[in-house]
């Protein structure tokens, strides 16, 4: 598996294409939602993890360089889910947050979390924050974070 920042336009297009097949096409978030301003905003960064050079993960990190780090739009390809690719995308992502800071700076990673993986985020060490399970489209959520 192989790791990366997403830059090119055909590495954002394959982005997008994972996106809509597992929001749009899986979950059934209407495809007018599924991308937002926050994509083309200037401290929004998105990651990917490849295999066999194919994207199978795909992830953005935004307010990149601020105290306060949101994760959002994580995803795995249905083919791809249970061989560790999700957790590799996540420790990946925070190895990326940790590289980008001062060595004494703290930072705090933030997002929400799809309740039915909440599981697997506290085994990568989140926290839930407030415990209030909120829905986005119909999609039961919970706010999750850890500090790193």
């Amino acid at each position: 598996m192989e790791y990366k920042i997403l830059k090119t336009k055909e590495e954002l297009e394959q982005m997008y294409k994972l996106r809509k097949e597992v929001f749009v096409d899986e979950q059934k978030i209407p495809l007018e939602f599924e991308k937002d301003e926050k994509d083309d905003l200037l401290d929004t960064v998105h990651v990917g993890v490849f295999l066999n050079e194919k994207l199978v993960a795909t992830a953005r990190i935004m307010k990149f360089n601020d105290d306060v780090v949101y994760f959002g739009r994580a995803c795995v390809s249905k083919k791809c889910r249970s061989l560790g690719v999700g957790k590799f995308l996540f420790l990946n992502m925070e190895k990326t947050v940790i590289e980008n800071k001062k060595s004494n700076e703290k930072r705090t990673i933030k997002f929400s979390a799809q309740y039915h993986a909440l599981k697997f985020y506290q085994m990568l060490g989140y926290s839930v924050d407030d415990g209030k399970i909120f829905l986005e489209f119909s999609i039961k959520h919970i706010k999750m974070s850890k500090i790193v």
